[in-house]
């Protein structure tokens, strides 16, 4: 059994809480491949859904829009469906829902609900992000709220715009507010 001494020390030279180390780092972020993407989709199922998408000669947009409801800050993160309303209802766009879980059943409830394909929970039955990833290979954007399917776009390399709180999370890093073209 290990004993963990409840002693001050005094015998350093700098202290510095955990969270205002990324102030301190700067805004670089050495980490990134140059193409962007650290994560690849099976071919076979990028194919696969290549196939299984409509071909209506519009831009697909993946959307999603609610994380898990009882994460304490959902309220900050997760996005009125209604939201996505402008972008349903134009013609030459094809939204394709990412949306898994319990909030699939308010698509049906929306006036423009019936034009966005709806892949629901049929997806990634043989495998988390498995099909998600393939599907994302196959659309032009990806526009989501603050969950998992944001950072699986942004590792695969897709365009993704997310929808962050008015007063964003540190973590998401200069490069968010560059793309938004809001800092120079």
């Amino acid at each position: 059994m290990h004993h963990i001494s409840t002693e001050q020390t005094t015998s350093w030279d700098l202290q510095i809480p955990l969270l205002s180390l990324p102030h301190l780092a700067g805004p670089t972020e050495p980490f990134w491949p140059e193409d962007g993407a650290y994560l690849k989709a099976d071919p076979a199922r990028v194919t696969e859904w290549s196939e299984k998408l409509p071909k209506n000669g519009k831009r697909r947009i993946a959307i999603c829009w609610q994380g898990n409801p009882d994460y304490r800050a959902d309220a900050n993160r997760s996005v009125p469906l209604e939201n996505f309303a402008p972008i349903g209802s134009l013609p030459d766009i094809q939204l394709i829902s990412m949306q898994q879980g319990e909030d699939c059943e308010s698509l049906p409830l929306q006036h423009w609900g019936h034009t966005v394909l709806s892949l629901g929970n049929e997806i990634d039955a043989e495998g988390a992000f498995l099909d998600s990833a393939a599907i994302l290979k196959n659309v032009h954007l990806l526009i989501t709220s603050d969950t998992a399917i944001a950072h699986l776009g942004g590792a695969l390399g897709i365009e993704t715009w997310l929808v962050l709180a008015f007063v964003p999370d540190w973590r998401w890093g200069s490069m968010v507010v560059k793309r938004l073209g809001t800092q120079p």
